[in-house]
């Protein structure tokens, strides 16, 4: 077997952006222990799937000796379904027997998959497989973020500002233990929308009702912050915004008030970063954005971004230079 270099093999699948130099070096560096620090947009996702199958392709590993775990279901869905798919397209691909001329790949690439799940699930997946070897009652109850967090403020008491990132699905219990810990929730109420085709489903209709809980976050006295997931999903936060205050059916009682979701993506989510206060106010930064209209009584989805202001900066703007220079005390 030849070895396939990751830009060749993006061809060979039929990518129309070949990965970039440092995703290269990724994709390709030899097998071992290796820490990748990316932003949010970075292209992680793909990145992982590329090694995936390039180690696969290369014959460095076996589809079956592959393990994926993220922090949360819909990573863990779509790091799946990308390694899932490119590792389908390859066994077709007519290189596949340049690749490797014995045939092993290609039966291997058809016949075994890879595993891909969060950590909380795979750690589940063991317990009940092989807890008694432990010994461990297969049946035990995985301990919860906020037990976690309940240990490690006993163990470290005084102020902190420990957070929770996609708090999606939660019970009662749950929620007024962060309250009493003052644990921040991150929550992503994009979801409500791009996931709102299978959500019943999956979850059925008790936890549909506890999915994005944001009324009972709020008013259990939760600090709630708004978050994108981007680029799992896009980084609208008007759409967000909407998605908080009509829930179209998908828990509509933990709906919230325009105002409540601003503040999410605002002074809340400033709170939980613990960098300033997201408000507009002499002594802090520029961070601002200039809307066509009140978000707080205009459709949230008819309005548009005129402005964008980063550090006192304007990046983006619909104004006209007039209009766009700040006030010296901003």
């Amino acid at each position: 077997m030849r070895e396939t270099s990751p830009v060749l093999l993006s061809q060979y699948l039929g990518q129309k952006f070949p990965p970039t130099d440092q995703q290269a070096a990724i994709i390709g560096d030899r097998p071992g222990p290796l820490l990748v620090v990316a932003g949010a947009g970075a292209g992680k996702t793909e990145t992982m799937a590329a090694r995936v199958v390039w180690l696969v392709a290369n014959g460095l590993a076996r589809p079956d000796e592959i393990l994926g775990l993220t922090f949360t279901r819909k990573a863990a869905q779509e790091l799946g379904r990308r390694i899932r798919q490119r590792l389908e397209t390859l066994a077709g691909v007519p290189a596949i027997r340049d690749i490797d001329p014995s045939g092993e790949l290609e039966k291997n690439l058809t016949t075994i998959a890879p595993t891909v799940s969060t950590y909380d699930s795979y750690a589940g997946q063991l317990i009940r497989e092989y807890g008694l070897l432990v010994p461990v009652e297969p049946a035990a109850q995985i301990i919860t973020a906020a037990d976690l967090y309940a240990r490690l403020l006993a163990e470290h008491p005084g102020p902190h500002r420990h957070r929770v990132e996609h708090a999606s699905v939660l019970d009662a219990a749950t929620i007024e233990a962060f309250a009493e810990l003052g644990i921040a929730c991150v929550v992503q109420p994009i979801g409500i929308r791009t996931e709102a085709h299978w959500l019943g489903d999956r979850l059925g209709q008790d936890r549909l009702r506890r999915t994005y809980p944001l009324r009972s976050l709020l008013d259990a006295g939760v600090n709630v912050a708004g978050s994108s997931d981007a680029p799992i999903e896009s980084t609208d936060v008007l759409t967000a915004m909407d998605a908080a205050v009509h829930r179209d059916g998908i828990g509509d009682a933990e709906a919230i008030t325009p105002a409540e979701a601003l503040a999410a993506y605002t002074t809340s989510a400033a709170t939980a970063r613990g960098a300033w206060s997201g408000r507009i106010e002499p002594g802090q930064p520029a961070d601002l954005v200039v809307l066509s209209d009140d978000p707080l009584t205009a459709p949230l989805t008819s309005i548009t971004v005129d402005a964008t202001c980063i550090g006192g900066t304007f990046h983006h703007s619909t104004l006209g230079e007039a209009a766009i220079h700040a006030p010296p005390d901003l």
